[in-house]
């Protein structure tokens, strides 16, 4: 299915920068471990270290009021000292969030997964990370158990929308061999070792990378197949906290149901995406509410 008064002093452990998909919540995390470590850290003596006119403009680009240039990008990090290949992934991290449009989105995000790939942080998890990575992998992983391709790779490309390569699709089934996500029988078919992969346990970070695809894939849907083919709504509307809360459970509970049953399916004639999104649209609307947080 699936931080003493110096800048840059590390007396707590800080998350990897590499584990941002968000480069303001990356700064705000930031700000608030310098804080702890030290009371007289602030946003004004920050301000004036990297060069900036006015400490307001760190907390505006922080609660996206402001965006940075690539020269903030470049002073930024030489004040918090990040490594050469944090400051690189700190430029690529801004362009991704700062993108004007969803090819540009795209483009910022492959760079990035590039220079994740990269990491020994991540080759110590290279098997989440390898069928997360990717929404091809997760295709593949359902197209090589329930279409008839008769081992035929290019056959197995062409039935993906878009379709990949040869090539690609067989280095793909391979890695799912390889990773234990699928075992080849009998002559040239194939099973899956369970039939739902789940991501509980995953870093936040490795899902975040593979739900960005999977939504800009819903995006295309939306633009390039007929109605008849994809089904795409939305609603706006005021609601409680409760209510809220009551939503997720509902949504939650459809999810699992809808799961349940596609493993009864026995005549599969396509793989779809369902995918869920349900956030608020302002924050603090009744008097004295507080501000949502930021969350990974």
């Amino acid at each position: 299915m699936l931080d003493t008064q110096e800048i840059g002093a590390k007396t707590e452990k800080p998350d990897s920068i590499f584990t941002y998909d968000n480069y303001r919540l990356f700064l705000k995390d930031y700000f608030e471990r310098r804080r702890r470590e030290s009371k007289t850290f602030s946003l004004r003596f920050f301000a004036a270290k990297v060069g900036f006119k006015s400490h307001s403009y760190c907390d505006k680009v922080m609660r996206g009021e402001r965006n940075l240039s690539l020269e903030s990008v470049l002073k930024i990090g030489a004040v918090m000292k990040l490594a050469k290949s944090e400051q690189e992934y700190f430029q690529y991290l801004v362009l991704y969030n700062q993108a004007k449009n969803i090819q540009e989105k795209q483009d910022q995000l492959m760079e990035l997964n590039r220079r994740r790939r990269k990491l020994k942080f991540y080759r110590i998890q290279e098997e989440q990370y390898l069928y997360f990575s990717s929404w091809i992998c997760q295709v593949i992983r359902e197209a090589a158990v329930f279409s008839d391709w008769n081992g035929n790779y290019r056959r197995l490309g062409q039935m993906l929308i878009p379709p990949v390569s040869e090539k690609e699709a067989e280095d793909t089934v391979a890695l799912l061999v390889k990773t234990g996500f699928l075992k080849k029988t009998v002559g040239k078919k194939f099973i899956q070792a369970n039939p739902i992969v789940s991501a509980e346990g995953c870093p936040p970070h490795i899902i975040k990378n593979v739900r960005s695809q999977l939504i800009f894939k819903g995006i295309e849907a939306g633009e390039n197949l007929p109605k008849t083919s994809r089904h795409l709504s939305y609603s706006t509307m005021a609601i409680s906290q409760k209510t809220y809360t009551s939503i997720c459970g509902l949504l939650d509970e459809i999810r699992r149901k809808i799961l349940d049953d596609s493993l009864e399916e026995e005549n599969v004639d396509d793989i779809y995406s369902l995918n869920f999104q349900f956030y608020p649209l302002t924050q603090g609307l009744r008097k004295g509410a507080g501000k949502m947080e930021g969350r990974q």
